[in-house]
């Protein structure tokens, strides 16, 4: 059996998924499905009502995609050698970068993967979270699952062990936003809550419109923000960066653009309102968002024993993948 703890949650402007008849690429079937992975099926996991009252309900974490993102990496590195992407660009991608462009839309690439893994449905749990990942005294893997099951009157959570002969964390690292440490940050966030925002939990560019939002950040997900709301926001869209991405420039020159320090006091403006002082001591009132394109932590909550993590990468291991000394566990950075 393959666990994924997989959804295409779009929230806001979503584009339908195309039927999966729209692509005839499929993938290279020289693995059975019985050949990926052996479990064994132990007894379900029955929590009692009084512990299961403080547990939150587990819907999936929403993705951090939004309706018309497109990929940031050429669709050439992000494909598998035995099956290419189709090619198939977003209007909005057309527009900014012309036809035939490296991007994808998120919508081409789930059916690329949908496709990729149709002949392994069968093999597949989703809409399954993996609580925990121990090591048991017979060297296997340990899993405790948990699943939404439908009842009469409702739904009800499912929880069960199972024991693999060997785990691969594929859970990629764009699930934990990282936060800069700012003064004034900690305060903010229990009395100014809703001017605060991570961009993985971005659905709609309309919410902006006529907002003073000032963007931290100065790479990827910054400039892909400032290019989404610049000239919807009232007066200039302002970005608080230390560095930026050599391979971004054009993108901070737009009009309604400006370009500041990085932020060295945050305080709360009236209920709704933020005050922003930057480190060149300049000042900014009035803002109405605050947005964090500041990248992610890479976490693997579910493992029972904490690997160390140094950088967003788990030392001992074989080329960042294996692990040495207990090749049973690896970790895939790609997925």
């Amino acid at each position: 059996m393959i666990l994924l703890q997989w959804s295409w949650q779009i929230l806001g402007e979503d584009a339908p998924l195309p039927h999966r008849s729209h692509y005839r690429h499929r993938a290279s079937r020289h693995l059975s499905p019985k050949s990926v992975a052996r479990r064994e099926r132990t007894e379900t996991v029955h929590i009692p009502a009084e512990d299961n009252a403080g547990v939150p309900s587990d819907d999936t974490m929403p993705t951090a995609m939004y309706g018309w993102l497109d990929t940031n990496v050429p669709a050439d590195l992000m494909a598998f050698t035995h099956t290419p992407l189709p090619e198939e660009n977003s209007p909005i991608s057309v527009e900014r970068y012309g036809d035939g462009n490296a991007t994808r839309p998120w919508y081409t690439v789930a059916q690329y993967l949908l496709e990729l893994v149709e002949w392994l449905q069968g093999s597949i749990s989703f809409e399954t979270t993996v609580v925990s990942v121990e090591k048991t005294w017979s060297g296997k893997w340990r899993l405790t699952l948990r699943r939404p099951e439908a009842v009469e009157g409702g739904k009800r959570d499912l929880w069960w062990q199972e024991e693999f002969d060997a785990v691969i964390v594929a859970t990629g690292q764009y699930s934990e936003p990282f936060l800069p440490k700012i003064p004034g940050l900690d305060r903010v966030v229990n009395t100014h809550p809703e001017t605060l925002e991570h961009v993985n939990a971005v659905r709609s560019r309309e919410q902006y419109a006529s907002k003073r939002v000032v963007i931290v950040g100065g790479s990827f997900s910054a400039s892909d923000a400032v290019g989404d709301i610049y000239m919807l926001v009232r007066g200039p869209l302002y970005v608080s960066r230390s560095s930026h991405s050599p391979y971004i420039t054009e993108i901070w020159n737009l009009s309604n653009v400006e370009v500041r320090p990085t932020i060295g006091q945050i305080e709360g403006q009236d209920r709704t309102k933020l005050k922003l002082t930057f480190s060149d001591g300049s000042k900014l009132d009035d803002v109405d968002k605050l947005i964090f394109a500041t990248g992610y932590r890479f976490s693997v909550p579910f493992l029972s024993h904490q690997p160390v993590i140094k950088a967003d990468r788990v030392p001992g291991t074989y080329q960042h993948v294996f692990r040495i000394g207990d090749p049973s566990l690896a970790f895939s950075r790609a997925c």
